[in-house]
């Protein structure tokens, strides 16, 4: 069985092929200047692309492609609500994948871009407005591998950048930017890693980078913050990694080479109407060291700690404090 369902209305192409049994295609469209392509090859494929409004309120120039090869596999998109000039574009290359992504209410000039290839990986990704509106916002999420998942949401104001590639299996990656000019990266090669990201307010820019099996990094820049940066890379097995920053003007970078490694990152000035320009670095290498840094304060001038093991079972703890 095969099944297309093409309903479209205004200055639009749209173009759905499909391949073997059992897939089924639907566009919806309506608006003005809309492109839309679906391409399925293989079996039990799913895909639905629908652009809508165009009552008075504009959907114009949007784009959203799917190209799915291979069986089971499944992928929405969905942009809706003065929707101007965005891109969307899902690839999958396996079975059992699975793609979603959402663009809405009053999100302008966003793009999004989903690649899979392996088996049954999922990602998700949703761009939309929480209070006004949105644009310039970029979603990227490539996947090689099996049962990996990405989530991606991008839900505040303008120039957000999230990037993430995942190779191996059973990998998880979780993006959220909630402000402005935020730069996110995640990048990890192995099995069983985890990373999150969480920008909340603007200028912020994080990195994560784990090689290895079984590793977890947070990174966590608050409502309170910006103008932070945060950069974590792993090399090994079952590395963990914590970095919080409240406040303004925070440096915070953690390197760990060997396995089952601990390191901790804690910088607050208390408010952003101070900046606290904290500054830390922790290097590890070796075998089950653990590193604590906090770092308290808000008088502009700002702490700076150093922390470097070497060898195995090694523990160091600092705390900075000075607080208006």
């Amino acid at each position: 069985m095969k099944t297309t369902l093409l309903i479209s209305a205004g200055l639009m192409f749209t173009a759905a092929t499909t391949t073997a049994q059992s897939s089924l295609s639907e566009v919806i469209q309506e608006g003005n200047r809309n492109e839309a392509a679906i391409l399925q090859r293989g079996s039990n494929n799913s895909a639905s692309i629908q652009q809508l409004e165009g009552y008075g309120r504009p959907t114009e120039d949007n784009k959203a492609t799917v190209i799915q090869i291979g069986n089971g596999n499944t992928a929405s998109q969905v942009q809706s609500a003065d929707v101007i000039n965005n891109v969307a574009s899902i690839t999958q290359s396996g079975n059992g994948n699975s793609a979603s992504q959402f663009q809405a209410l009053s999100a302008y000039d966003h793009t999004a871009v989903i690649e899979q290839s392996g088996y049954n990986n999922t990602a998700y990704q949703n761009q939309t407005e929480v209070f006004g509106t949105t644009s310039n916002n970029t979603a990227l999420l490539y996947q090689s591998g099996n049962e990996n998942e990405a989530s991606q949401l991008q839900r505040g104001l303008s120039n957000n950048l999230a990037h993430i590639s995942q190779y191996g299996g059973r990998n998880s990656a979780t993006q959220d930017q909630n402000g402005f000019n935020n730069f996110a990266v995640i990048e990890q090669i192995g099995a069983h890693n985890v990373a999150v990201q969480l920008q909340r307010t603007g200028e912020n820019n994080a990195y994560i980078a784990q090689m290895g099996n079984g590793n977890e990094h947070i990174q966590d820049q608050d409502t309170r913050s910006i103008y932070n940066g945060a950069t974590a890379v792993a090399e090994g097995n079952d590395n963990y990694g914590y970095q919080l920053q409240i406040s303004v003007g925070n440096t915070s970078e953690i390197y760990q080479t060997g396995d089952g490694n601990a390191a901790t990152s804690i910088q607050s000035g208390g408010s952003w109407v101070y900046r606290s320009n904290h500054s830390n670095l922790t290097t590890q290498t070796g075998n089950y060291n653990v590193a604590e840094t906090r770092q308290y304060g808000n008088s502009g001038v700002g702490h700076i700690s150093t922390i470097r093991q070497t060898g195995s079972y090694n523990t160091a703890i600092i705390r900075q404090d000075n607080l208006r």
